[in-house]
């Protein structure tokens, strides 16, 4: 289900800098995804991608914890 910022905040499940990394990341798939498929002539509609947290030590990294395939993305033909 969708879900709001703050309601992830409010729930614990992430923090807003987290979040921005989320929201930083998900910008950089896109541009690079995009531009893949479109170098084919597919056009990317949109795509579902999940975050994690990787720990090392006491260091704390958002990552990108999901495949990303066709069955997790809308794609379109852009000859037809």
């Amino acid at each position: 289900p969708m879900v709001s910022p703050e309601h992830i905040v409010l729930f614990d499940w992430a923090d807003p800098i987290e979040l921005e990394d989320m929201a930083n990341m998900a910008l950089r798939i896109n541009d690079f995804l995009s531009g893949l498929f479109m170098g084919v002539g597919i056009r990317l509609v949109d795509f579902k991608i999940e975050f994690g947290r990787l720990y090392e030590g006491n260091m704390v990294q958002i990552i990108l914890a999901d495949e990303i395939s066709p069955d997790s993305c809308r794609l379109w033909d852009e000859m037809t």
